[in-house]
């Protein structure tokens, strides 16, 4: 690891690199100033990320990676707007968001997913905005969630809503609305989609695993606007790319989708698809300690390889979790249910050695945890640095694990309690961390009460000069009355001025003063962070039925109804947790964090 470079370097990188990022992201500089710039945001946005570059080499490798501009553009520097003055249309400023004060949850809208219907526990929306450079558009941006419904001609499997920027129960927002609006709703099979979904770079299709009879296959989706116009009436797409087919061969108006069975047949149900978007390439993991990889999925001949050593077997026929790509290592990292921490070498490798053979290929060593592993790692490509989250090993009983990309000089923090927990989501990193400053930068996660029978609680992990994480955290925030309680993953926003986390608990909440029901009903909350740790309690809660699904941040705009958060109800409303004054339903919600509301 080399010595981090000052800030003025970093800052002559940066922005010496930007042009090219906005060609990678838009696809054109105009005469008249900088293009529209799209932002997807999905999972694999969680579980990617970047400490500041530490070389002028790191510089030039990161500048390739999409996701890399992705969380510089959502920082402090996310506000990136055009200024246009008379005579300078080519010019543009760096607007930093106002102050939002303390951040209230309030709740905007919540939207029928049926009876049933939930993205999942550690399952993530997938976010997308239209144009940082503009105003959020109520037309163009717009949210997907996968359902968690088999696919019937009144069920769909998939929708995306846009009209974001509404209230519900009466006309207003910046969208002026009552509620958002169907923007598509698909039955994309007879199966149902377990796991996250992945948007190309400009929206335009999504990437998703279905499960249908005990196999997997890979769908991606080229949506069309205003097909399936609610959750219980969703369209088919139109035309089914046969294989061998480009997507040249479908047809501009149409609606279109490119399927792959799994090539062992095997089912997919904790395994979100990656996607490589420098090499148009998706990796994804099965049931049965197989890594699949696909090429072409958004812009070629979407197929499975199936040579060269593909699909690649892990660990027996456990589980996989969702794998995670580092571009700059050429290394891909997993773990599964039998709390094993494993790494595939792709052509190109750098770092780590092969099992047998030369990549592709399966890395050496790995590292038996024991437990179960249910969410994919973190990667800190910058740092070449990898994290790993087990809720049930066999040590500690709640684990997070730090190694390098040839799963070598691994550090554990203990974040467990006193008995065998539940299982552990994946944490997320501050402010301070994300902006290089490791010694007053941490990793925030919900792990376990150290002294109690597994009861969630909200620890904070510190790191040494260079990246290195320490082996105890710095104390914990109880989250829950009772025992056996799950929380989903945590996301971090930076607002430019707050610093926030948020995440939830499937029931028994002791944050009733935040505006967390008690009992049996589960609750999203809100920390800003910044404070004294641990805190004495969270900032803001909202109830949520069985507590949520992982959860997606759109943008950091600053206006009505803008800096939001979305995510699923992991069970049915209820009369005291009502869908838009429903019961008996899955939910799909929107919260917005304004201290105005």
């Amino acid at each position: 690891m080399q010595p981090r470079d000052s800030n003025g370097i970093r800052t002559l990188v940066l922005f010496g690199s930007l042009a090219a990022a906005i060609v990678l992201l838009s696809g054109s500089i105009h005469a008249g100033g900088f293009g529209r710039m799209s932002v997807p945001s999905d999972w694999s946005h969680h579980h990617l990320i970047f400490s500041p570059p530490s070389s002028l080499w790191q510089s030039w490798k990161l500048q390739q990676e999409p996701r890399f501009w992705h969380q510089w553009l959502r920082r402090d520097e996310g506000g990136f707007r055009r200024g246009r003055t008379a005579g300078q249309e080519s010019d543009f400023v760096w607007r930093r968001p106002r102050p939002e004060g303390l951040g209230e949850l309030h709740r905007d809208w919540g939207m029928s997913l049926l009876s049933g219907g939930g993205a999942g526990v550690g399952v993530f929306p997938a976010a997308f905005s239209f144009d940082i450079n503009a105003t959020p558009s109520c037309a163009n941006d717009f949210v997907v969630f996968n359902t968690g419904q088999t696919g019937a001609a009144a069920r769909a499997t998939l929708i995306a809503f846009n009209q974001l920027y509404s209230t519900q129960g009466s006309v207003g927002g910046a969208c002026n609305r009552n509620g958002p609006a169907v923007m598509w709703s698909y039955n994309t099979g007879t199966g149902s989609i377990l796991t996250s979904v992945v948007l190309s770079l400009d929206g335009s299709k999504v990437a998703l695993v279905e499960t249908v009879a005990g196999g997997a296959t890979l769908r991606i989706l080229k949506w069309k606007a205003a097909e399936g116009s609610a959750i219980n009436v969703p369209a088919t797409p139109t035309t089914a790319l046969t294989a061998g087919q480009n997507w040249t061969a479908c047809p501009a108006a149409n609606s279109c989708m490119a399927s792959m069975a799994f090539n062992n047949g095997a089912a997919d149900t904790g395994s979100s698809p990656f996607c490589d978007y420098n090499a148009d390439t998706i990796y994804v993991g099965d049931n049965n300690s197989a890594l699949h990889k696909f090429t072409g999925v958004f812009t070629g001949t979407p197929t499975e390889v199936i040579t060269g050593g593909w699909p690649i077997t892990v660990n027996g026929t456990r589980n996989l979790t969702s794998p995670v790509f580092d571009s700059v290592s050429k290394n891909i990292f997993m773990g599964d249910d039998q709390g094993r921490l494993s790494y595939v070498r792709e052509v190109g490798s750098l770092a780590g050695a092969c099992a047998a053979g030369s990549p592709p290929c399966l890395g050496t060593p790995n590292i038996a945890l024991g437990g179960a592993i249910v969410d994919g790692p973190i990667v800190d490509t910058t740092a070449g640095r990898v994290f790993f989250f087990d809720g049930t090993d066999t040590a500690n009983h709640g684990s997070v694990v730090q190694t390098n990309t040839a799963l070598g000089n691994s550090r554990t923090a203990i974040i467990g309690g006193n008995t065998v927990g539940s299982d552990i989501h994946s944490g997320a990193f501050d402010n301070a961390y994300l902006g290089g400053n490791f010694t007053t930068g941490h990793l925030i996660v919900c792990g376990k009460d150290s002294v109690a029978n597994n009861t969630p609680a909200l620890h904070r992990i510190g790191f040494a000069a260079g990246g290195l994480m320490n082996t105890t955290s710095d104390g914990s925030l109880t989250l829950a009355t009772a025992n056996g309680v799950e929380c989903s993953p945590v996301t971090e926003l930076f607002n430019g001025t707050t610093d926030r986390v948020f995440f939830s608990v499937q029931n028994d909440a002791n944050q009733s003063t935040a505006g967390c029901l008690s009992g049996a009903q589960g609750c999203v909350m809100s920390l800003d962070l910044g404070g004294s740790w641990p805190p004495a309690a969270v900032t803001h809660g909202v109830s949520a039925r069985g507590g949520t699904s992982g959860i997606i941040v759109d943008n950091v705009g600053t206006g009505a109804q803008q800096a939001n958060i979305y995510f699923t109800f992991r069970t049915n409303s209820t009369a005291a947790v009502p869908c838009n004054g429903a019961s008996g339903i899955g939910c799909a919600v929107k919260l917005t964090q304004s201290a105005l509301q």
